[in-house]
């Protein structure tokens, strides 16, 4: 697989990313001028839920896209945590055709139990929160966004297909055109006094158009996908292998979700739906800055998969080193006009919420970058078909939400006790560990 990250891919990248985040940034004034706070707040517990519920995906996502990779680079066979010889000859369409089978059919089983958690788990949840809100309107409003959230889920393989065949700029176009149809429907429900139910009406909508234009993008121009395919008896067998690696990526993804998501939910258990707003926000537009940030190295990871296999390492080196560098000077860059810029901005939309004290948001932040550059030294090592992190991340995760409930039930510690949780434990390990292995992996070969 040949595919060279151009300026318009890039550029394509940047703008998909900019309206990704636009149900939650360009949305961010309307959502803080028309929603009450207790509606803000659980605005933020729905997506952290919403998290929840996504990683049953199990790392589905990223573990197909790369095996994708693989088969357009030239593999023969997909083996569990290892790396396949790849001679860049004629695509494999069996073993195409067979993987994708493999992970349609993961995919349907996840979607159920998805679908069956959202109804019940979730509902159950909002019951327990405190809020003078209508129970029946907030369980309307989760139901119908946990829809969004399972349509999106089944056919979460296409964004596999895509992005593992080197189509990363299609899937973006995609993505600007659902996230404006999400922003011309939400706005006006917003403006008009629907409340919360119009971010769950918006999401709905979405995400059926942006499934079906996918749909189309996997199919069209490709003679390697075949549309009634019949599979044959290896499928199984690759089911196992995909289920394997998935489940390493999933653990790793339920360790994420603990450590930067899982604290939104403590804080509105035990400190309250307001302080779950500032907090929420604070978070949401941090992540935004990490998404950003990290765009370049999203683009450049199938290309460094590919290469990686066809034992190209300088060209990985290179591709690695040019955009952990891009990811950190645009995160610092971020940072600092959020701790500068932020509340004199926020003031212009709204005087009920309020990002963190610049105290907690500096640190905050720092707890960020440290994690955004661990979390790419993990990506590249994905690409050697290994996961070596998966304990680590699952036991830092689980060490974060206990130390995050002793600070704030016991020790009353508020939200510095939940941000200091974090930093603390993610230093003990994975703040040096990963880029500590990475720079041993690659110090000795040549850019």
């Amino acid at each position: 697989m040949k595919h060279v990250v151009r300026k318009k891919d890039v550029l394509w990248g940047y703008l998909s990313q900019f309206l990704s985040i636009a149900s939650s940034l360009l949305l961010l004034p309307f959502i803080l001028r028309y929603l009450g706070q207790e509606e803000i707040g659980l605005w933020y517990v729905f997506v952290a839920l919403a998290g929840l519920v996504q990683l049953l995906e199990f790392g589905l996502l990223p573990t197909v896209s790369r095996f994708i990779s693989y088969v357009y680079s030239g593999a023969k066979d997909i083996s569990y945590n290892k790396t396949p010889e790849c001679k860049d000859e004629e695509i494999n369409k069996e073993l195409l055709n067979d993987l994708i089978i493999a992970a349609r059919e993961i995919y349907f089983k996840i979607t159920i139990l998805a679908f069956v958690g959202i109804v019940i788990l979730g509902n159950i949840y909002l019951y327990s929160l405190h809020t003078t809100l209508d129970f029946f309107y907030v369980m309307s409003c989760w139901t119908l966004y946990g829809i969004s959230i399972c349509v999106q889920l089944y056919f979460g393989y296409y964004n596999s297909i895509l992005k593992g065949r080197g189509d990363q700029t299609v899937l973006n176009k995609v993505i600007v055109l659902t996230k404006s149809v999400l922003l011309a429907v939400s706005i006006p429900m917003l403006v008009s006094g629907q409340g919360l139910i119009s971010l769950a009406i918006g999401s709905v909508i979405a995400v059926i158009i942006d499934r079906w234009i996918i749909t189309k993008c996997v199919y069209n121009n490709d003679h390697y996908i075949i549309k009634n395919y019949i599979p044959l008896q290896a499928a199984k067998k690759l089911k196992t292998i995909v289920w394997q690696s998935a489940k390493d990526m999933g653990i790793v993804q339920l360790g994420n979700f603990l450590c930067v998501r899982g604290s939104i939910l403590i804080v509105s258990s035990f400190i309250g739906l307001k302080a779950a707003a500032a907090y929420g926000l604070t978070v949401q537009v941090t992540m935004v800055i990490v998404i950003v940030a990290s765009m370049l190295f999203g683009l450049n990871l199938p290309r460094m998969t590919s290469e990686q296999a066809l034992q190209k390492y300088s060209s990985v080196k290179r591709l690695f080193k040019k955009s952990l560098l891009t990811a950190n000077a645009i995160y610092m860059a971020s940072a600092f006009s959020l701790v500068f810029l932020g509340d004199f901005l926020l003031k212009y939309i709204t005087q009920q919420t309020h990002f963190l004290p610049t105290e907690m948001l500096v640190l905050y932040l720092i707890c960020s970058l440290l994690e955004m550059n661990y979390s790419l030294c993990t990506s590249y090592l994905t690409t050697k078909n290994q996961i070596p992190f998966v304990k680590s991340m699952i036991i830092t995760g689980v060490s974060i939400i206990f130390l995050s409930f002793v600070a704030t039930y016991y020790l009353k510690a508020g939200l510095l006790g939940v941000i200091l949780s974090q930093l603390f434990v993610q230093s003990l390990y994975n703040n040096w560990k990963w880029p500590l292995t990475v720079y041993q992996d690659l110090r000795n070969v040549k850019s």
